[in-house]
């Protein structure tokens, strides 16, 4: 009886000894990943709000939204904030309220990032504390269409007063094709804008229509549509009249690969490299756009004929006071009428392929 009881002693000591030794491995690995956590919430500006059970998150951009004086930083967060939304159905909210001023550009690449993000993930978006937004921001943002393309719940309401009298906006447009009804009322919307004819109409158009096929056709490789980084096969587009200036501005965006990365499938590489061995400039993202529409033109055999690029630069060539801005990859190519070009490089890539055209008529 005595080895009996000294047995059970033994297996109860050990059993309470084993518990022991289990509860302080899972104190520990709760710790570690408590202590991960921690860590990865300073990695982004990406803030949570506990919700009942589901969190929400959270976008907190900049004081200055712009792809020229502010590029590096309202990137990063763009790209932060798609590299933490993957997947899942959690509803985000729009945190503006530090935005002191927004380009029309980047106002475009953040319309298509929350698009592309809604319509991925199925998610809601809300503004959070409207009414601590800065008027203007918040009145420039509605009449561009910003609340009603991304179908925000609360949506403000739009002040009759509109914010600047001199200047008529295009409102914020995204297709998946490209057919004769799309372009027509692209065409309609920019007639509108300008209360009249279009210099130059059938080259305006012509240009635009390129940007919407070049997306299409070259922007989204098939390996392209499984992946959520990108609203596969879509553009974006906006614009502006101001009267005073007669100047009309038209912006298209697309989230493919980028013109760097998809002039190799169109041109050998032997070609490639031998258009920068005669130029003597050095071969990075802003150089491959340049090379993309002076090889396409050239291959055309006929100048100011080529597809793609060519045509939407030759529409800029025709005026005296004209600019086309093209961002792609980590580059930026700006050519003026003059026949100036420049080259801009980044730190950061954009994410797909940004058309500017800014016309003085």
């Amino acid at each position: 009886m005595k080895k009996v009881r000294s047995l059970n002693r033994q297996i109860i000591h050990a059993k309470k000894s084993a518990a022991r030794k289990l509860s302080e491995r899972r104190k520990r690995h709760r710790g570690r990943v408590d202590a991960l956590r921690e860590h990865l919430a300073t990695l982004t500006d990406e803030k949570t709000q506990t919700k009942g059970r589901r969190t929400r998150r959270e976008l907190v951009l900049p004081e200055v939204l712009s792809l020229s004086s502010n590029y590096d930083r309202f990137v990063q967060v763009i790209r932060e904030f798609r590299k933490s939304a993957r997947g899942g159905r959690r509803p985000a909210a729009l945190d503006f309220k530090n935005i002191r001023k927004v380009s029309p550009a980047a106002a475009l690449v953040l319309v298509a990032e929350l698009d592309r993000w809604r319509r991925l993930s199925g998610g809601k978006l809300r503004a959070v504390d409207l009414e601590l937004w800065d008027p203007e921001v918040r009145q420039l943002l509605q009449e561009m269409g910003f609340f009603k393309v991304l179908e925000v719940g609360n949506a403000p309401i739009l002040d009759n007063e509109r914010l600047d009298s001199d200047t008529t906006l295009i409102q914020f447009r995204t297709e998946d094709m490209v057919i004769g009804e799309t372009a027509v009322r692209v065409r309609e919307d920019i007639e509108a804008v300008l209360g009249g004819e279009v210099p130059n109409r059938r080259e305006l158009f012509r240009a635009v229509s390129e940007a919407m096929t070049n997306s299409l056709q070259h922007a989204y490789p098939p390996h392209l549509r499984r992946d959520k980084t990108c609203a596969y096969n879509r553009w974006w587009m906006a614009g502006s009249y101001r009267r005073s200036k007669k100047l009309l501005r038209i912006l298209f965006y697309d989230q493919g690969v980028g013109i760097p990365k998809t002039l190799p499938r169109k041109f050998p590489m032997e070609k490639i490299r031998g258009f920068f061995t005669n130029l003597g400039i050095q071969r990075d993202d802003a150089s491959m756009i340049q090379a993309a529409i002076e090889l396409t033109r050239s291959s055309t055999e006929q100048p100011h004929r080529g597809k793609g690029l060519p045509e939407i630069q030759r529409f800029v060539s025709d005026f005296q006071d004209a600019r086309l801005r093209i961002l792609s990859g980590r580059g930026e190519y700006i050519y003026i009428s003059k026949g100036k070009t420049s080259l801009i490089s980044h730190a950061i890539p954009l994410g797909g392929t940004l058309i500017q055209w800014e016309i003085g008529l």
